[in-house]
């Protein structure tokens, strides 16, 4: 399953969103590559049929020179706290509320 997201660019600075994927086409990789900002789903640590897994996201946005990722749609084995201690310093899972400036 792939969803091509929507960007967002204003001012030399970009975010990108992405959610409902679990692979990502050439479009995806075009539109994503360089981004100040990826907000990705990623479901779990596993692979699912419909959505993103921690291990690729990570891959991906490392591979696409993304500066920002903030990981949403995360399952409750997902804890939040575990998740920041584990991440690199670029990458965070997102939460409610969250507000990015770019």
């Amino acid at each position: 399953m792939t969803s091509l997201g929507m960007r967002f660019d204003e001012d030399g600075r970009s975010a990108v969103y992405a959610i409902d994927y679990n692979s990502l086409t050439d479009d995806m990789r075009t539109l994503y590559e360089g981004s100040d900002v990826w907000i990705s789903d990623c479901l779990s640590r596993q692979p699912h049929p419909t959505h993103m897994h921690l291990d690729a996201v990570l891959a991906w946005a490392r591979e696409l020179g993304v500066g920002r990722l903030y990981l949403s749609h995360l399952n409750t084995r997902m804890d939040y706290r575990t998740l920041l201690d584990e991440l690199p310093k670029w990458a965070a899972p997102a939460h409610d509320g969250l507000e990015i400036l770019l």
